[in-house]
């Protein structure tokens, strides 16, 4: 028989135990952790925990973006720090190190106890023993799929090596096949083969953030950093005092904390459930009356735009059409602007590969890759040509060659001065398309320009109250390559933000609501 050990004491305590997950609090993590609400009572059959999991309840948000919202963009200056970092000394010593290490499937040189795990895994998923498309590790080194940063796939033991290429080829082995190159995955590789899943239940979330956890991003072709994870857990990185704390030190601290919005919903939780009790106990209420705010419905409001107190007709003088401006743009820029942009993966965090470096592009795909990094990825499957970015300027209406490669920040202001700060739709939007309602009152400003994959991209964005409220719309300029093969030119998107700002919100990624496209040399394509 259970012996039950009762203290007489004169205070009692009552508790009430809830498993709460952090994703349905409105960050796109797996994190599922069991909070404990104590308090003290004479009554032992008080039900104050029940109050406590209905506001608990109430306070559930739905999943309005995914993982990718939270991660940084590449020119960003820690990504770019962290792999110079992989470039610099440390880096390569750890490198050399790594090709010492014995073959990890020679279990007498590596005394490895995880190589049956990974035959396990294999023989279960149908993948032979030596496929590894995407890291193409082995002894001699590695030649990873184009996309993965090389510098860190040597800073990998075999061990994880082996294990991206088990869970890369179960992805396309699975019922949906999926290539992890182009869609969200978000790998553990620091757990074992069969613990860590390869594809997660809600498709944009990531797994638990944890000390010690190294979460690959195979579309990213990196890890998640140490900010990218405080932000899963809703703690702001660029409120925090912080000084030079390491990668490993920022990833500990994250992988730590609690969920910033379920701490925050516990203690509001607990703090009005006896309001809510005695609320019920004099008047039959509902959750339904203790709404946080009045929303707009999704409405986007013309009386919060920049133009809203103007007079509708502005005189003709004060005023230049886009249309005009963007075509010239596009013609005298496209070229230049496809030259300086990023072609090769070791470019995509700000860096500028060396003139005498020459650059290769295939045929079949347009994938852009410089003759360093050519020897240490798989390009079997691909036809590379040369090409030679080089500099077009115009001399009494005739296009001179410079052999010389556009400097990326010299093209950027020279970019910015040519675009117009502040652009405005003109009347007829809001009747051509319905998501525009209310559009016509807000002005687009300019808010940055970023250095892409063939082409640059820059982005207008409209905001209510003169930039101090929500964002309504985006409008961005893509000047340089159309597309992997596409000709050269330039194109404007316009999104609105209303089918996802309102009570009944559209899910996943919105569309553009309107686009217009114009190729170099040709007439203009709608």
């Amino acid at each position: 028989e259970d012996d039950i050990l009762v203290f007489h004491k004169k205070a009692r305590y009552c508790t009430h135990l809830s498993k709460l997950d952090t994703k349905d609090y409105g960050l796109p993590q797996t994190r599922n952790r069991k909070y404990l609400f104590i308090w003290r009572t004479d009554n032992p059959t008080d039900d104050l925990g029940s109050y406590f999991q209905t506001i608990l309840d109430h306070l559930k948000t739905p999943l309005l973006y995914s993982m990718d919202a939270f991660l940084l963009p590449p020119t960003h200056d820690r990504i770019r720090c962290f792999r110079e970092a992989l470039r610099s000394g440390p880096g390569l010593m750890v490198k050399r190190e790594r090709r010492k290490q014995s073959d990890f499937w020679v279990y007498g040189e590596s005394l490895i106890k995880d190589v049956a795990l990974h035959m396990a895994f294999r023989e279960r998923n149908g993948i032979e023993e030596r496929s590894r498309w995407l890291t193409g590790w082995s002894v001699r080194g590695n030649t990873v799929a184009p996309g993965l940063w090389p510098e860190l796939v040597d800073m990998w033991n075999m061990r994880r090596c082996d294990m991206i290429d088990c869970f890369s080829a179960a992805a396309m082995r699975d019922a949906i096949s999926r290539d992890p190159l182009h869609h969200s995955f978000s790998w553990d590789i620091s757990q074992n083969v069969t613990r860590a899943p390869f594809r997660s239940a809600t498709v944009g979330v990531s797994g638990c953030v944890t000390p010690g956890g190294e979460l690959l991003l195979p579309h990213r072709g990196r890890t998640v950093m140490g900010y990218e994870k405080l932000l899963l857990q809703g703690i702001p990185f660029s409120r925090l005092l912080l000084g030079v704390e390491s990668e490993v030190q920022l990833s500990d601290l994250a992988g730590n904390a609690m969920s910033v919005p379920v701490v925050c919903a516990c203690m509001l939780a607990a703090l009005c459930a006896p309001q809510l009790r005695r609320e019920k106990k004099l008047q039959h209420i509902t959750m339904e009356d203790w709404k946080l705010g009045e929303g707009t419905a999704g409405a986007v409001l013309p009386q919060r735009g920049d133009f809203h107190t103007l007079p509708t007709e502005i005189k003709p003088n004060t005023t230049t059409d886009a249309h005009e401006i963007f075509t010239r743009i596009g013609q005298e820029l496209a070229q230049e602007a496809h030259d300086c942009s990023v072609l090769c993966t070791c470019e995509s965090s700000g860096r500028v590969a060396s003139p005498d470096v020459k650059l290769l592009s295939c045929t079949g795909c347009g994938m852009g890759i410089c003759h360093d990094c050519s020897n240490r990825q798989q390009t079997r499957s691909h036809t590379l040509v040369l090409i030679d970015p080089t500099k077009h300027a115009k001399t009494n209406d005739k296009v001179c060659t410079l052999c010389v490669r556009p400097d990326p920040h010299a093209f950027e202001r020279k970019l910015r001065c040519s675009l117009p700060s502040l652009l405005r739709l003109s009347s007829g939007w809001e009747e051509a398309l319905p998501a525009a309602e209310g559009l016509e009152s807000y002005g687009f400003q300019l808010q940055q320009v970023d250095r892409k994959e063939g082409y640059w991209m820059c982005t207008y964005g409209a905001w209510e109250d003169h930039g101090g409220g929500r964002q309504v719309a985006e409008l961005r300029v893509c000047l340089g390559k159309l597309g992997r093969l596409a000709n050269l030119g330039l194109s404007c998107a316009v999104r609105c933000f209303a089918p996802a700002i309102r009570e009944d919100p559209v899910r996943g990624r919105l569309q553009d609501s309107a686009r217009w496209v114009m190729e170099c040399n040709t007439a203009t394509k709608a």
